[in-house]
């Protein structure tokens, strides 16, 4: 279920607290491109913003290794690794994250993005 979910950006964005909409754009034997569209976010508790931006979803490996980039927004840019190992009928997943923005800005992504995945994950895992 991890890998099917993880690599389908759809349905990944059904359980992503923040994405209200996913659409496939184009595929590819190299990737998937999405527009994707999320609920208002705000920022440092007094800026308002709408997300709405494009993601690229490449299965480095199949079943082991996705990799989501995106320019998030302009001066923001976001790739994601995602490492699936399976042992004993359990799927463990490590994530990791690299933001390319100001350092302040990436700070306050980077936080954000983290509650909102660990709500995914959670979600995942029942």
């Amino acid at each position: 279920m991890y890998t099917i979910t993880l690599a389908d950006f759809k349905k990944f964005g059904a359980i992503h607290p923040y994405m209200v909409e996913v659409t496939e754009l184009e595929r590819n034997p190299e990737f998937i491109n999405y527009n994707v569209k999320e609920r208002r976010v705000m920022i440092l508790g007094i800026i308002p913003m709408w997300p709405v931006y494009t993601a690229k979803v490449f299965e480095v490996e199949k079943g082991k290794h996705i990799r989501y980039t995106s320019p998030v927004q302009r001066g923001v840019d976001l790739v994601i690794d995602l490492t699936l190992s399976h042992q004993n009928g359990t799927t463990h997943v490590k994530e990791e994250v690299i933001v390319t923005a100001n350092p302040v800005i990436a700070k306050v992504f980077l936080g954000i993005l983290k509650k909102a995945h660990l709500e995914v994950f959670e979600k995942l895992g029942q």
